[in-house]
């Protein structure tokens, strides 16, 4: 059998007799060109200069890597001989999505070991649900935590039984019949049923008590639903001595610095799973599975449902928002592209600072740590997508750790891209004008941009002084910028237009930049300027 060689793109010296036809077959392809098929997998990122939006960059960017298919037929093709293994194995993995525990960690350096599958890891993604102390130490809390959810899943069954009763009313009055809730569409409803087993785990959870002497006497005769509820006390108590460890001595970010793990991109978010989840086949298996109940009172909880809990509870996870940029930055290690989805936005903002004494000089690592950043995104999904009530802004002392953190990563030269939506610190009142938006004078401090491509920023509000900073710090190589929900607290907005039309008309026209400005108003306007 004649020796296949990887190079080349002629079949000579491949040992084929003259005027023998070759056979084609992708076991035949040279190298390059099985390289060439291959990278069809790689994920779709979207140039700086394509599109209207900064965020459908990334985006794309991050939807391709977790398609299933791709991912299965990935590994099917590794299957086929060494080379294809060698080839199709840096596709694998462009992303890799890591847990807040240790068993992901461990799955992370067993991929990075491999140079195949190393090689073309691109990024991580961050999944930092967290269970909280205070949940973890206190049975009553935590039962109340349930019952809660619990109750969520119960009004999701009686809203789908109520649509299913209407329906039901309807045809049996075009029979000449009366419906009724002992109909047998009613009674054998999943949803009927949900409504059912509701109350005997409500009723069997009350009965928990709350020290840990009735736990002790409780276990032995408990019913089912009290035992799963005991058994995930139990473990969520371990699970959460696990990622406090991880994070208060510095394992979770030693691991990600590893010289194995090479990635440009860091994605801080919150699951796309919520132990909340108002779909009714989720409120179905919840309610009616002795599995589908276990994994819901498990499930780690997203910031947003931490910083909504009763009595409020300590965010340890945001502390990585600044502790694993500034490690990797101390082991030579700098990121080029970050997009942070969840974050502090009622409390425990001082998790921000990389020190637990905010101090200049732990503010200026930080600061060191995002140098290299190319890109950066702000807001969109996770915990930044919640809007939740906001009568009132952020106490100063607050917000000034949101403005430093927010300065510090934005401080870069090398920036490209930028998309910032301040639309979670909104306030919830639409009765305000002035001050209804996020204030950003201080976090963007002064910008020195030479290299920005696409600027977008949106919900903000802002004095003139700040807003020409911004004007004066872009380079001449922008090619986008777009400026939507902007609150104008002092100036006027005729010279911040006339700064941005003398650096930008000539471009404009030649087709080599675009500006969209839309929700302008406060200042001198004496009306809202819808766009321009």
């Amino acid at each position: 059998m004649p020796r296949r060689q990887d190079d080349g793109e002629s079949t000579r010296g491949r040992g084929w007799s003259d005027g023998l036809e070759v056979p084609l077959a992708s076991l035949t392809f040279p190298q390059t060109s099985s390289s060439k098929i291959f990278g069809y997998f790689k994920p779709g990122v979207v140039t700086l200069t394509q599109g209207n939006s900064v965020f459908r960059v990334f985006s794309i960017y991050l939807k391709r890597y977790d398609d299933p298919i791709r991912h299965q037929t990935i590994e099917n093709a590794r299957l086929v001989c060494r080379l294809f293994c060698e080839i199709a194995s840096r596709h694998l993995f462009p992303v890799v999505q890591v847990h807040l525990n240790q068993p992901s960690l461990d799955r992370l350096d067993a991929i990075s070991r491999n140079p195949h599958i190393a090689v073309g890891i691109q990024g991580v993604e961050l999944i930092l649900d967290y269970c909280p102390k205070e949940l973890a130490q206190d049975l009553g809390r935590f039962r109340a935590h349930c019952l809660k959810g619990l109750g969520d899943h119960e009004e999701t069954c009686s809203w789908y039984l109520e649509g299913i009763l209407l329906g039901h009313e309807a045809q049996q009055e075009q029979e000449g019949r009366v419906a009724s809730f002992k109909d047998p569409i009613i009674i054998d409803s999943e949803y009927h049923q949900g409504e059912l087993n509701y109350g005997s785990i409500s009723d069997a959870w009350d009965r928990v008590g709350q020290s840990a002497a009735k736990v002790s006497v409780l276990a032995d005769e408990a019913t089912e639903y009290q035992r799963i509820l005991l058994r995930v006390y139990d473990e969520l108590g371990r699970k959460h001595e696990e990622q406090a460890r991880l994070i208060a001595d510095g394992t979770f970010a030693t691991w990600l610095r590893r010289p194995c793990c090479v990635y440009d991109l860091l994605y801080p978010c919150a699951s796309s799973a919520s132990s909340i989840d108002f779909d009714g086949k989720a409120a179905v298996r919840v309610l009616n599975t002795k599995d589908g109940l276990f994994q819901f009172a498990i499930t780690p909880l997203k910031w947003e449902e931490i910083e909504l809990l009763e009595g409020g509870a300590e965010l340890l996870p945001a502390r990585l928002l600044s502790t694993l940029p500034t490690a990797m930055h101390r082991a030579g290690r700098d990121l080029r592209h970050s997009q942070i989805c969840c974050f502090p936005l009622r409390s425990n903002h001082s998790a921000l600072c990389p020190s637990d004494v905010p101090t200049d000089s732990a503010w200026d690592g930080l600061v060191a740590a995002f140098q290299q950043l190319a890109s950066f995104w702000f807001g969109h999904h996770g915990s930044l997508s919640v809007r939740g009530l906001r009568p009132e802004h952020l106490p100063a002392d607050q917000q000034a750790f949101i403005d430093r953190y927010l300065s510090a990563v934005l401080s870069g030269h090398r920036l490209e891209a930028i998309d910032l939506d301040f639309h979670s610190f909104a306030l919830h009142d639409g009765e305000k004008r002035d001050g209804l938006y996020y204030r950003v004078d201080a976090a963007l401090g002064t910008p020195d941009w030479p290299r920005i491509k696409i600027l977008s920023i949106a919900k903000i509000s802002l004095h003139q002084a700040a807003l020409d900073k911004l004007c004066a710090g872009v380079g001449n190589g922008l090619e986008h910028m777009r400026m939507r929900d902007v609150d104008m607290l002092s100036g006027e907005w005729a010279a911040a237009l006339d700064m941005l039309r003398n650096r930008m008309v000539g471009r404009c026209r030649d087709g080599r930049c675009r500006f969209i400005l839309s929700g302008a108003f406060g200042a001198n306007l004496e009306r809202r300027i819808s766009k321009i």
